[in-house]
């Protein structure tokens, strides 16, 4: 609302104005001063507008009536405005500060979380990345060095699992070895009875078998041409081979090959095997991996022995040791009774060469008994074989001749000087 006053004696009268305005308002403005003031809810705002600056008296007044609160709407609104930018920017710092705190908390307990996995020995654990700052180069070293204490862990582990089974495998070898040479005993006692040879080999066998856990064990011995070898005992071979299977002596055979080498030959894998191609006896049976040793006594090769099986194995030294004592001790055993059998057979041609022999012969001991008494001593004095075996030989001299006798055979004993003293 505005309103104007015009002329001097317009506003002398002072009707309108006291009317209309307070007593220091209307004063005011007769002065010709410019300015506002409340009046009542209203405010006024006064100018004079002079249109002859050389008359100071005659003005118009400009009067402009406003309600309080149009006049102060705008502080209002900007107290508005800047109430909501207030709200705003404390909301927003709200929310960056909980983003923030979710960013660098989250980190920083998945960061405490893996403290206490590797407290707890627990290395396989891993957070994720999920930022591109500090806190994710902190998580990213962090997570190296849990890969390498996880790696460092596993690594300790295998080593702990190697050097376990490294301990078991040498503590089933020392066990093995303990065994083996118990058996090894056991067959040196075993040879030195009085059981006959090929019990003797079929009792081994069965041993070495049982011994060293494998299906098949033989016996290989040379023949009388010693033009190849026959299987003189064996365990898990087919029924009839065992005294009637040959062998060759050639090269191809694994056998020969460690007879003509003098030395053991292992076998892991028969089928891939370039030194030799294995014996008929072998591939018909199937065999995959196997031990061969020559049989040796003073030098001599006696035969071979040797174990195997259907299935791939990896025989160990302390095997080959074994089978080595093994066959050995056989070969010993053999060549013994090779000698008895020659022994026993030489006997028997001596015994029947006296026997039939033409002139009295008799065997005496260091103590003059009778030992050997023929048939032609039976028709020479009378006596037979059945009065005289065991009886002093005196009993047959005469009486002028027993001194001499007697001094002869001292002196025989004594220089083992052959004269006659009958």
């Amino acid at each position: 609302k505005a309103m104007s006053l015009s002329g001097k004696s317009d506003l002398t009268t002072n009707a309108n104005l006291k009317n209309d305005f307070p007593r220091e308002m209307s004063s005011r403005l007769l002065s010709g001063q410019s300015g506002g003031m409340y009046v009542g809810k209203r405010f006024y705002s006064f100018t004079p507008i002079y249109f002859y600056p050389s008359d100071s008296e005659g003005y118009w007044v400009l009067l402009e009536s406003l309600p309080k609160a149009a006049l102060f709407s705008p502080i209002w609104n900007l107290f508005r405005v800047l109430g909501v930018l207030v709200l705003f920017t404390i909301g927003a710092s709200v929310t960056a500060v909980i983003i923030f705190s979710r960013s660098l908390t989250r980190p920083l307990k998945e960061l405490i979380t893996g403290i206490t996995k590797i407290a707890e020995a627990e290395t396989d654990y891993h957070i994720p990345v999920t930022s591109n700052d500090e806190i994710a180069f902190l998580t990213f070293s962090f997570n190296k060095v849990l890969y390498k204490l996880d790696k460092s862990n596993k690594q300790l582990q295998g080593y702990a699992e190697h050097l376990e089974g490294k301990i078991q495998e040498k503590t089933d070898e020392i066990f093995g070895k303990a065994k083996q040479q118990k058996v090894v005993a056991e067959i040196g006692k075993l040879l030195l009875t009085n059981m006959d040879l090929q019990e003797i080999m079929a009792g081994v066998v069965n041993r070495v078998c049982n011994t060293l856990g494998v299906e098949f064990c033989d016996i290989l011995l040379l023949d009388k041409s010693l033009h190849s070898l026959y299987l003189a005992s064996g365990a898990g071979w087919k029924e009839g081979l065992v005294g009637h299977a040959a062998v060759g002596l050639d090269m191809e055979s694994q056998a020969g090959y460690a007879l003509k080498n003098q030395t053991p030959i292992v076998v892991r894998d028969l089928r891939t095997e370039t030194r030799f191609s294995g014996e008929f006896l072998l591939r018909e049976h199937g065999i995959v991996s196997g031990l061969s040793v020559p049989m040796l006594v003073e030098g001599r090769t006696v035969g071979v022995m040797g174990v195997y099986t259907s299935e791939e194995r990896v025989f160990l030294k302390s095997d080959t040791n074994f089978l080595e004592s093994v066959g050995q001790y056989m070969a010993a055993a053999i060549e013994r009774k090779r000698v008895e059998n020659e022994i026993v057979h030489g006997k028997e041609y001596t015994d029947k060469l006296i026997e039939t022999a033409h002139d009295a012969i008799i065997c005496i001991d260091e103590n003059g008994i009778v030992k050997i008494w023929n048939r032609a001593a039976e028709k020479t004095f009378g006596y037979s074989n059945d009065e005289m075996i065991g009886v002093q030989i005196l009993s047959i001299i005469p009486e002028k001749y027993k001194k001499d006798h007697h001094k002869d055979l001292e002196l025989f004993l004594k220089n083992n000087e052959a004269r006659i003293i009958g």
